[in-house]
């Protein structure tokens, strides 16, 4: 009897934070890139460069327009803590789609690349905020970079700023054009407008 009464009272008590423990509420945003933008910029002056620019103050400002959408989903439904049932959250899934490509080309020759092909990667870095206090900025290169964006870890940061670390040695406008890729069959193209740079 005792033993009965005891699988009994475990019983319901294991039904009792199962059920609490699945929270009906708790979202999950994923986020869909909808447009990108790309800029001549100035680090010096923090504005748009338009004609002619130091290498040293020149960056390519890449900013995401993103649309959230936010999907029913339960992360919590087998968490075995009762606790969990009165703390629903909404949780940030990052990109929905990872980026499986990614390329930035240039209409000229320069770092020993022709004409619109892709620039190697290891002559870029990658940095975000603080523009103005440019060396306390964290350099990255652009694989880093994209396993950010498709681990989820940018944490909303919409504007990226690539810095070319090899001297461009060109006395011709240039434009840039980046591409990008989604693993739906998404596809960005965007180009910046064209600059001189000294």
């Amino acid at each position: 009897m005792k033993k009965k009464g005891f699988v009994i009272i475990c019983s319901l008590w294991i039904l009792q934070i199962l059920v609490a423990s699945c929270c009906p509420d708790s979202k999950s945003v994923y986020s869909y890139i909808v447009e990108l933008t790309a800029e001549n910029y100035n680090i010096s002056t923090n504005e748009n460069a338009n004609d002619m620019i130091s290498q040293d103050d020149f960056r390519i400002k890449l900013i995401f327009s993103e649309d959230n959408d936010r999907l029913a989903f339960n992360p919590y439904f087998m968490v075995h803590t009762a606790n969990a049932a009165f703390s629903c959250h909404t949780y940030f899934g990052g990109l929905e789609h990872k980026i499986i490509d990614f390329s930035i080309t240039c209409n000229k020759e320069i770092l020993n690349t022709n004409a619109n092909e892709p620039i190697d990667y290891s002559k870029l870095n990658v940095y975000s905020l603080d523009t103005l206090n440019n060396t306390s900025n964290e350099k990255i290169t652009i694989q880093e970079w994209l396993n950010i964006m498709n681990r989820n870890e940018y944490l909303s940061v919409f504007e990226w700023y690539f810095e070319f670390n090899t001297h461009i040695d060109s006395d011709e406008n240039l434009k840039f054009k980046i591409y990008l890729k989604q693993e739906d069959g998404t596809e960005f193209e965007v180009e910046t407008s064209s600059i001189e740079i000294s």
